[in-house]
């Protein structure tokens, strides 16, 4: 199955949801990007109260 940015980043949002330490946080891809066959989703994650 071949898969485009926006699945890219809604992958790695799901992995962070379910390995997070904190339960307010603030998740934004920033830049997606890639790399042959493979997806680089940077993203910005922060606590909401700090």
């Amino acid at each position: 199955m071949a898969i485009d940015a926006k699945w890219a980043a809604i992958i790695a949002k799901k992995y962070f949801e379910e390995t997070k330490t904190t339960t307010y946080f603030l998740f934004e891809t920033s830049k997606v990007t890639k790399e042959d066959d493979l997806w680089v989703v940077n993203c910005d994650v922060k606590n909401i109260f700090e």
